[in-house]
């Protein structure tokens, strides 16, 4: 079982690899039929927030994913609007962050969106629009906290932790039940089998009663409330978040969202430390299954 000191140790790690952190751009997504053909749904990934994840950024490997299942991938760097989210069918939100979080990650964290915004995202998806919301570990969770808030979900500014586990890599699995069976993970006509997801930190969250997790939090799960980003020590204050969840779904009015509590499992990047190459994201030997849970997302997302 790790120790506080252990989790210093892994997130300080973390910390430097995100400073060395960039796409990798030679990652091709295994080959698939593609679900859609011309007119094919509109995703936007928003890049209006000081975004950690963009389009061409460290979501080069989740536009390739959804291109290569006949999406049309456009970035959004405009504020919600009533107006241009009519432009879309799918809405991602990944790792969002106010302007004060662009160069110090400190608590209290702002919204990254603002009240009207919020209020615009939530009624868009009211009345049948489709959002793929994804916060990280802090900042993100917090930045994201208010608009997570409309929808019913309680984010974190926190960091997240299987304390249970010897790595920082999670690997939830069908065969404890860390990951669900449910129409996202089970095969279908449109839908792959996952048997595996892994995820790379992050944060946990609390999910409404009406909501269906994908990626349950068992006992020894924690949340690291720190003040200052990867600084930890015995007084770091911390949360049980067993029965919580990193990834679930939902309907909301007549529209649907899908809400993640860790970002790069959807990526595929490479982090240089120390003179060794990790690859945390899709690109991971352990992560396998990812592509494939993210293709069911947006599919059953757009459906």
């Amino acid at each position: 079982m790790k120790t506080p000191l252990t989790i210093v140790l892994l997130c300080a790690s973390l910390f430097g690899m995100a400073q060395r952190q960039y796409p990798d751009s030679a990652y091709v997504p295994p080959a698939f039929k593609p679900r859609f053909s011309h007119p094919a749904p509109v995703v936007f990934i928003d890049e209006g927030h000081h975004n950690f994840h963009t389009r061409t950024g460290r979501y080069m490997a989740f536009t390739k994913v959804l291109e290569q299942d006949g999406l049309k991938v456009k970035p959004l760097s405009e504020t919600f609007t009533t107006k241009n989210l009519q432009k879309c069918d799918i809405l991602v939100i990944a790792n969002a962050v106010p302007k004060s979080s662009t160069k110090k990650w400190v608590a209290p964290t702002a919204s990254a969106f603002t009240q009207k915004e919020i209020a615009a995202v939530e009624q868009w998806v009211k009345n049948g629009g489709r959002l793929f919301l994804i916060a990280d570990h802090m900042p993100m969770g917090g930045a994201a906290k208010e608009l997570a808030g409309a929808f019913d979900f309680k984010f974190y500014d926190s960091f997240a932790d299987d304390e249970g586990t010897p790595s920082r890599t999670e690997i939830f699995k069908k065969s404890n039940n860390s990951l669900a069976q449910n129409a996202l993970t089970m095969e279908s006509d449109h839908f792959f089998k996952v048997d595996s997801i892994a995820t790379f930190t992050g944060q946990a969250f609390e999910i409404p009663e009406h909501a269906t997790s994908i990626l349950n939090c068992h006992e020894g799960w924690v949340s690291y409330l720190t003040k200052v980003a990867w600084r930890f020590d015995e007084t770091t204050p911390k949360l049980n978040s067993a029965g919580w969840s990193q990834g679930a779904f939902a309907n909301h009015g007549q529209g649907k969202l899908v809400v993640f509590g860790e970002a790069a499992m959807f990526s595929a990047q490479i982090a240089e430390i120390q003179g060794y190459k990790i690859k945390p994201g899709m690109n991971n030997k352990k992560a396998k299954d990812n592509y494939k849970l993210l293709v069911n997302i947006m599919r059953w997302l757009s459906m």
